[in-house]
């Protein structure tokens, strides 16, 4: 199984992980595939070791930021299914500026 073809398994299974794409041949149309399909980073081989463990920790500061965000949204949402119909339609009037009178 190729890289890309990795990715897109992961895509398919909905397991959203950060992926930093490895490549002997840095060809720009993969890169460019693989960075629009999701992938975090692109390092073309040969590549320093350094270089690798500086993707990688850059991934994850990346995805803590992702997933925090994802919470506090699904916090939100939960929240905001627990209104009443009538709360509902205040939120939305108090979101279009209208007062709460």
């Amino acid at each position: 199984m190729s890289g890309m073809e990795l990715q897109q398994e992961l895509i398919t299974r909905k397991m959203e992980i950060p992926i930093i794409m490895v490549t002997g041949y840095g060809e720009v149309p993969l890169a460019v595939r693989a960075l629009h399909a999701g992938a975090i980073d692109f390092v073309e081989k040969p590549f320093s070791d350094q270089l690798l463990l500086d993707r990688i920790l850059q991934a994850i500061e990346e995805d803590k930021k992702t997933r925090a965000a994802r919470a506090e949204y699904a916090d939100v949402a939960g929240r905001f299914a627990q209104l009443s119909q009538r709360e509902r339609e205040i939120s939305d009037l108090v979101v279009t500026g209208c007062p709460t009178r």
